[in-house]
Order: C-alpha cells, then sequence, then structure tokens
C-alpha cells in the first residue's frame, strides 16, 4: 500500500505527476481534513469512519486504503511502511548514519502542512496521544530494524533515538519546514545542536 501526504500533492504539481497520483493526494487530503473537522468538534468517541467518509465522500474501503483508523487519519498518520525507493536508497547509502536516517525521516515522512492545527488538536483531545505514540513506536522499531543492517543494534537504537528527539523538537518548535528538503536540513541541524548541549 502506498500512503500519501499533503505535502506530496506540490511536489507532484512540479514533478508533473499522473492525473492518478493528484487524485490520490487530493483524496488522503479530503479524509485528513474530515477527520481533523469532526474529532476537534466531536471528540474521537464521539466520530465514525462512517462520518468521515461521508464527509470526504469517499468509501470505508477507499478510508482504510489512506489510514489504519481514525485517529490516525485525524492525526495525519502515514503508514508505517517506508517506501521502496527510500530503503532501496539508505541501504546503499555509505555516509554519516545518523545523516542517512535524517534523510530517512524526511523523505519517507514529511510533518503534515496542517501540523499547528493537528498539534491544536491533540492539546485538545489527548485521547489522540495513544495513536500518536503507537504510531511513533511502530515507525521506531522498523527503523532501527533497517539501520542496524549497517550501524549494529546497539548504534541503529542511538541513531534512532536521536534523531527521533530532533523529530520531536522539530514538531513541538513549530520550525517553518515546507519541503522534504527543509525538514531534512532541520532534522540535522537539531541534531548538531542536541550533540552540542
Amino acid at each position: 500500500m502506498t500512503t500519501t501526504t499533503p505535502e506530496d500533492t506540490a511536489s507532484a504539481a512540479h514533478d508533473g505527476a499522473s492525473l492518478r497520483e493528484r487524485k490520490k493526494q487530493q483524496t488522503w487530503q479530503s479524509i485528513h481534513q474530515a477527520a481533523v473537522a469532526l474529532v476537534t468538534e466531536h471528540g474521537v468517541a464521539g466520530v465514525t469512519v462512517e462520518a468521515i467518509c461521508a464527509a470526504a465522500d469517499v468509501s470505508p474501503r477507499t478510508f482504510f486504503n489512506y489510514f489504519p483508523s481514525k485517529s490516525a487519519a485525524a492525526l495525519g498518520l502515514p503508514a508505517t511502511v517506508l517506501p521502496d525507493t527510500c530503503l532501496a536508497q539508505f541501504r546503499s547509502a555509505d555516509g554519516n548514519v545518523v545523516d542517512d536516517v535524517c534523510d530517512l525521516l524526511a523523505y519517507s515522512f514529511p510533518l503534515p502542512n496542517d501540523r499547528a492545527a493537528v498539534k491544536a488538536m491533540v492539546h485538545d483531545r489527548p485521547e489522540l496521544a495513544p495513536a500518536m505514540m503507537q504510531w511513533m513506536g511502530e515507525l521506531r522499531s522498523g527503523l532501527v530494524a533497517l539501520v542496524a543492517e549497517r550501524a549494529g543494534e546497539e548504534r541503529a537504537r542511538l541513531a534512532v533515538a536521536l534523531v527521533f528527539a530532533a523529530f520531536g523538537e522539530i514538531m513541538h518548535s513549530g520550525e517553518d519546514t515546507r519541503s522534504r528538503d527543509d525538514i531534512a536540513a532541520a532534522l540535522r541541524s537539531t541534531v548538531a545542536a542536541i550533540r552540542a548541549v
């Protein structure tokens, strides 16, 4: 399953993506926006997947092609499966492992464009926190296993922990990260700042 994000919409337009790809971007965005609006107003327990589907004008089958749950849709959490191209690029890279993990995270999982609204929703709706933590845990486990292929288990855990700390700081700081390149640069600079402390 390929999961797309709102940021990919702009990239797709510039890269001459197919009409099919642009449609996927629009569908992802519609489901996410509907989930944000409904969960913000009614809370997670007060919203059904069917209600999100009705608001986004998609079927439940389509919903589950993009998101595993209503919480994931509201938070804009993509599947934790790393894209094949990113996996291949990481496996063939021979640079600094931490820098390569920064790139891997940035180019696999961009921050949602509406993260200020998502952050406010999480603040107002703490019942969303478990879904975020579960997603982060699954992503972390997958990254550690991948990085261990190049760096061994212990170095992999430490590298991923460092990059995740930087990722968390970027999420909370509200740093302007519009493109994947911006995210990669922000991760690297935040990692450097953490190391300097």
